[in-house]
């Protein structure tokens, strides 16, 4: 398990992080995404426990990453398939990291880059991995087309 840098620990465990919504606090991770990209080696899984379940919303994103690469074209599987994109933690934490801070933790953070597609470690098949919640470029593609 690991601390998150960003997210204040909040529970008697720092490596556990609650989640509270409610009017008062609404959601910022609204966006489906893999964790923690922004890591020059992501974490293999996380775990999400829900205690209290509301009637509406509430929803928690889950994807087939290989469903959606297999749903691709040819075409843009070949395009894709050697492409790699660069995660960067500013994208979803930015806003929350001290000025004087800045410097410092993109020094333990640098921005790093991983292949668009990735093989799942058990299967070997292909997955996208990408999210706009941390990738911020594709190496060789113009800001536009991202």
């Amino acid at each position: 398990m690991e601390i998150h840098p960003f997210l204040p620990p909040n529970t008697e465990t720092p490596e556990l992080v609650r989640f509270e919504k409610n009017a008062n606090a609404a959601g910022y991770e609204n966006q489906w995404h893999h964790d923690v990209t922004w890591r020059e080696t992501p974490s293999q899984a996380a775990i999400l426990r829900a205690i209290e379940i509301p009637p509406i919303g509430g929803d928690t994103l889950f994807v087939d990453a290989n469903a959606a690469y297999e749903g691709l074209t040819q075409e843009m599987k070949d395009e894709i398939d050697s492409l790699n994109a660069v995660h960067d933690f500013l994208r979803a934490f930015g806003r929350q990291v001290p000025k004087e801070k800045l410097a410092e933790m993109r020094e333990m953070y640098p921005l790093v880059k991983h292949p668009v597609v990735i093989n799942h470690h058990q299967t070997g098949k292909p997955l996208l991995y990408v999210n706009r919640i941390f990738v911020n470029g594709i190496e060789g593609y113009d800001e536009g087309r991202v």
